[in-house]
């Protein structure tokens, strides 16, 4: 006898095997995965015209305090002055008063009413002629000399210097510098024996030469 047919003829072994493989379809896990979408890469951020600053062309010049300086002479004083050691700024100081037509001027630095002391000034940027500027005083290290109270600064031109060989070099003149010697024991209150030796001439120096502020290009840019 023939087997009878299930499923619109099929044969009942074709059907358990459709019915296995619909199972097992549904069941298992999918064993493939769609591959992910190529990702776009970000656009490349616009760039203008490249922005040149006149700071890195140029640089700027005169901008820092110039220090100018000169031997000079304080009179006056109540025999607290010396007379200074042989040295090449004591000759400077020696010929300066020669060219004034000073009168025995060794005589003159051997007193006690006297003393050789140093000056100097620092000019800010941008000074102009004509211009005010403080003036520092200083006894040399090597002087006897106690104190310049009293004492009054003779005239004094100031320049750039340098001592290059034992000799005492200067350059061009900045400042004319003279006036009253304030200590800086008094204006400080001090008993210190160096604040005397030490002073100021408020406002007694009268710039002679300005010192412009400009602008310079780079040498990597010339």
């Amino acid at each position: 006898m023939r087997p009878k047919a299930f499923f619109g003829g099929l044969a009942p072994s074709t059907c358990i095997a459709f019915v296995l493989a619909v199972s097992l379809g549904c069941s298992m896990p999918h064993l493939y995965t769609a591959a992910p979408l190529p990702q776009e890469e970000p656009a490349a951020p616009e760039t203008g015209p490249q922005v040149i600053r006149v700071a890195d062309l140029a640089g700027a010049w005169g901008m820092q305090a110039f220090k100018v300086e000169n031997v000079a002479l304080v009179t006056g004083l109540n025999n607290t002055g010396s007379d200074p050691p042989p040295d090449p700024r004591r000759e400077m100081l020696l010929g300066d008063m020669r060219t004034h037509d000073v009168e025995n001027p060794n005589a003159v630095l051997a007193s006690t009413k006297t003393s050789m002391v140093m000056v100097r000034a620092l000019l800010p940027p941008g000074v102009r002629q004509g211009d005010r500027v403080d003036i520092e005083v200083l006894v040399p290290p090597q002087s006897e000399t106690t104190s310049l109270q009293g004492g009054w600064l003779m005239p004094t031109r100031l320049t750039e210097t340098a001592v290059l060989d034992g000799r005492v070099h200067t350059g061009h003149e900045y400042v004319l510098a003279q006036g009253h010697v304030l200590v800086d024991a008094q204006l400080q209150g001090s008993d210190d024996p160096v604040a005397w030796r030490r002073g100021r001439v408020l406002g007694g120096g009268v710039v002679l030469k300005s010192r412009p502020l400009g602008l310079g290009v780079r040498s990597e840019h010339q």
